[in-house]
């Protein structure tokens, strides 16, 4: 079990035991796994506690009034820590005075309140304000500091290194196969049910990473039952609709009532009529399985 802390504070229990990574871990891409098994496994080694200070608020939205596209829901991103072995999760926010720190400011107040045994952290990493703190600064203060640094070296594909920026362009133009690789795993995008009389969603994210426009394939999941049907939707606009698919009773609930109001009459395709006002607002998770057409 993980456990989570929001405010950032001295804490005996802790303090000089905690093996820390930093950063916004946007997707669960395959270089942050590198690095967060990195650290688990260094933690073991060295007898530390596996620890991640990551953010409510992705630091750009601060430092540049700039709110990059979500790439995973913050509860997924929590599930996601516990599942690689995470014990301690500091989940702040990333605020004007925590970015106002300077990079040595930054050390000495993560020393006086965590205490860090260890920095498991990626080649690129930067902190600090102006980002002037780097890896050749942690090596140079981890004397000093009483901590041990360990670098993890990017994951590449292709030619180019695996980063969270790569994968909301390759989103934006429907490279789903592209993005899976760079991901380890399918695309989801959280929809909700918003029109009555059709099958028709919306992201229920405003700021979610999401194709321009196409038509994909994938497996529509709703939330509240479990059940799944492999489908293929036209997006466009920031609306996704069900354009082909075997969903069979898939909208049927559990009263023998809805089961004979289903939508698709148990036919196989999605052009019945049926109850789908009882499904309006209920969420769904859309797994994008390939590249789409246009």
């Amino acid at each position: 079990m993980v456990y989570i802390i929001e405010v950032i504070k001295r804490m005996e229990e802790f303090h000089g035991k905690v093996a820390l990574t930093i950063g916004n871990f946007d997707g669960f891409h395959r270089g942050h796994l590198r690095i967060l098994r990195t650290l688990v496994q260094t933690s073991k080694d060295r007898g530390l506690l596996p620890t991640v200070l990551t953010f409510k608020q992705h630091p750009l939205s601060v430092l540049l009034n700039k709110k990059p596209e979500k790439l995973s829901a913050p509860s997924d991103k929590i599930i996601m820590f516990e599942e690689e072995g995470i014990e301690l999760l500091l989940y702040v926010d990333f605020s004007r005075q925590f970015a106002d720190l300077d990079a040595l400011s930054f050390l000495s107040f993560l020393k006086s309140t965590l205490g860090p045994g260890l920095y498991c952290l990626g080649q690129a990493f930067r902190f600090g304000r102006g980002n002037q703190g780097d890896t050749d600064f942690l090596r140079e203060y981890g004397p000093q500091f009483g901590y041990e640094l360990i670098l993890v070296d990017d994951v590449s594909w292709g030619e180019l290194p695996v980063s969270s920026t790569r994968i909301r362009n390759e989103v934006k133009k429907g490279n789903f196969e592209l993005v899976k690789n760079l991901l380890g795993k399918r695309y989801y995008v959280y929809l909700v049910h918003v029109q009555s009389d059709s099958f028709v969603f919306s992201s229920f994210f405003t700021d979610w990473a999401l194709p321009v426009e196409g038509r994909f394939s994938g497996c529509l999941e709703d939330m509240h039952t479990g059940r799944r049907a492999d489908v293929e939707i036209t997006t466009s606009k920031g609306k996704f609709e069900v354009s082909k698919g075997d969903v069979g009773d898939f909208w049927n609930t559990d009263s023998e009532n809805d089961r004979e109001s289903s939508v698709t009459g148990g036919t196989g395709d999605s052009s019945g009529t049926g109850n789908f006002a009882a499904y309006t607002r209920r969420l769904f998770r859309f797994y994008f399985s390939g590249a789409g057409r246009k």
